[in-house]
């Protein structure tokens, strides 16, 4: 089967374990869904001066809009999406807001008035019919309700904390406030809930707290089948 996806790389990582029988067609990352809403920016052919093409294109998506006009039209039956990029700030430019991420910075695109923490939530909250209208094309949602790992384990196997920000520990408190929001306005909806997971110091991407170790994308795989097949919420908590 082939998904879209709207998310973090939470959702898409699974897809390279052998345990994934799935394809991906669309991925869109590193955009808040508050964001897509908003009208592109004007001058669409900015500069993005990053080091890969995926970056420069995740960037560029963003300041284009391109999921909204993608979703006219999409290309699978099924999306899935995560959240987790709800914790990066909303930027102000053109009257319209961007995702203000790692690589929107790093591309030192231009910073207008921000928006984060409680009064981003809210702006969630007054959007969320909208937000949840995007998706009414797809047959059904995967709602793969990821949070942030607070620690990891290292190259010698010890239990290390994350530095985490403040948009990070926002997201880890209230995080469950955003999904909830989006279930309760979609009627499509499945929910894939994998709780109890560490970090991983040694992931491909390397540590950060929405790199997970390996049986997190196992049970995520586990849980893309059984909500297909069975067309019921998935969820699994692990222990030590």
């Amino acid at each position: 089967m082939e998904f879209d996806i709207f998310g973090s790389c939470l959702s898409r990582d699974g897809f390279e374990f052998e345990s994934n029988s799935h394809k991906v067609n669309q991925y869109f990352s590193r955009s808040s869904l508050v964001s897509i809403l908003q009208p592109p920016l004007s001058k669409i052919d900015v500069k993005i001066d990053l080091e890969s093409n995926f970056l420069k294109r995740t960037v560029k998506d963003d300041l284009t809009k391109r999921f909204k006009l993608y979703i006219n039209n999409p290309r699978s039956k099924v999306i899935i999406i995560d959240l987790i990029q709800e914790r990066y700030p909303l930027v102000q430019l053109e009257k319209s807001w961007f995702t203000y991420s790692a690589d929107y910075r790093r591309a030192k695109l231009p910073k207008g008035t921000m928006i984060k923490g409680y009064d981003q939530l809210e702006m969630y909250k007054k959007n969320i019919e909208d937000i949840a209208a995007l998706f009414q094309k797809y047959e059904y949602v995967i709602l793969h309700e990821a949070n942030l790992a607070e620690t990891y384990y290292n190259n010698e196997g010890d239990l290390e904390p994350f530095k985490l920000y403040d948009k990070d520990n926002f997201f880890i408190e209230n995080g469950k406030e955003y999904y909830s929001l989006l279930k309760e306005n979609l009627p499509n909806v499945y929910s894939l809930s994998l709780n109890g997971f560490k970090g991983a110091g040694d992931h491909k991407w390397g540590a950060a707290p929405s790199h997970y170790e390996n049986e997190y994308y196992e049970k995520y795989n586990e849980g893309l089948d059984y909500i297909v097949e069975n067309k019921k919420d998935y969820s699994y908590n692990h222990s030590e």
